[in-house]
C-alpha cells in the first residue's frame, strides 16, 4: 500500500492507493494542503502538455488555491472537466466548492449550471432540472439576464431528455 524512501534530497512516501493518499492529505491543515498541491503543481507545469499533466495540473492549481480564489478556482476547474466530458470528477469539484465558505453568488450560479450539464451528461435528468433551476434562481437575484437564458436553456434541455416536451416548449418561449 505504501513505500518509504529516503533520500539525500527528502523522505518520499510512495503510496499505491488513491483512497489511502485521500486519508493521509484529510490529516494535514489546510495551508499544508494547498502548499502541496501548489508543489504538484509547479513540477507538473515543467513536463511536455499532455492528456494526463494536463488534468493533473488543472486539478492541483484549483486544489492549491488561496482560500478566497477557491470557490472560483473550484468551479473552473469544474467547468473544465464538464468541457472534456468528465461528468463524474466535475461534480467531485463542484461539491467541493459549494461546501466553501468563500463561494460569492456570482461563482455559485456559474457552479450551478456547470453541475447541471454534468447531471445531463450522466442522464440524470431530474437531478439537472434541480441545479438549472437553482442557476436560474441565482441569475435572477443577480439581475443577469445571460445566466438566467443560459439556466432556462440548460431547463428546456433537461426536460426535453426527460421525455416532457410541453414544459421544454414552455422554457423555450421564455428565452
Amino acid at each position: 500500500l505504501a513505500r518509504e524512501r529516503r533520500d539525500t534530497d527528502g523522505d518520499w512516501l510512495g503510496i499505491r492507493r488513491p483512497a489511502l493518499g485521500e486519508m493521509l492529505l484529510a490529516e494535514l491543515p489546510a495551508y499544508r494542503r494547498r502548499a502541496l498541491h501548489n508543489a504538484l503543481a509547479e513540477a507538473l507545469a515543467e513536463l511536455p502538455p499532455g492528456p494526463w499533466r494536463d488534468e493533473r495540473l488543472s486539478r492541483h492549481r484549483a486544489y492549491g488555491a488561496p482560500p478566497r480564489a477557491a470557490p472560483r478556482a473550484l468551479v473552473g476547474l469544474g467547468e473544465w472537466y464538464e468541457s472534456r466530458s468528465m461528468h463524474g470528477s466535475a461534480l467531485q469539484a463542484l461539491d467541493r466548492a459549494v461546501l466553501d465558505e468563500h463561494l460569492d453568488p456570482l461563482t455559485a450560479t456559474h457552479g450551478a449550471l456547470a453541475r447541471g450539464e454534468a447531471l445531463l451528461g450522466l442522464g440524470r435528468q431530474l437531478m439537472a432540472v434541480e441545479a438549472f433551476a437553482a442557476a436560474r434562481r441565482l441569475a435572477n437575484d443577480q439581475g443577469r439576464e445571460d445566466l438566467v437564458a443560459r439556466a432556462i436553456l440548460g431547463l428546456a434541455e433537461a426536460r426535453f431528455r426527460h421525455g416532457d416536451a410541453r414544459r421544454c416548449t414552455d422554457l423555450a418561449a421564455e428565452c
